[in-house]
C-alpha cells in the first residue's frame, strides 16, 4: 500500500499520453504507483513541480499528472522511466 508516508514524486507529467507511457512502464514491471490528477488553475490543488525526466511544462495543458511510487521503488522506477 503507499501512503503519504511511504511515497515519492517519480515525475509530473502535462498529458494523457505521457501519463499512459510511465504507467504501463511501471504496471510491466510490477512496480506499485499512484496518480494524481492536479487541475493547474485551481489555487488549492497546486504541486510543487519537481523536474522530471519529461523537461519543461507544457503551457496549454490544464491538467497535470503527478505519479507517485513507494521510496523503496523510485531508484528503478525513475531508471526505467527514463530509459523508454
Amino acid at each position: 500500500m503507499i501512503t503519504i508516508f511511504n511515497r515519492i514524486q517519480l515525475c509530473m507529467v502535462y498529458s494523457l499520453k505521457e501519463q499512459g507511457d510511465v504507467r504501463f512502464v511501471l504496471g510491466s514491471n510490477k512496480i506499485r504507483y499512484q496518480v494524481k490528477t492536479v487541475d493547474k488553475y485551481n489555487p488549492k490543488e497546486r504541486v510543487k513541480q519537481k523536474k522530471g525526466p519529461f523537461g519543461a511544462p507544457q503551457r496549454n495543458s490544464a491538467h497535470a499528472y503527478v505519479i507517485y511510487v513507494r521510496k523503496r521503488d523510485y531508484n528503478l522506477a525513475r531508471e526505467l522511466v527514463t530509459s523508454k
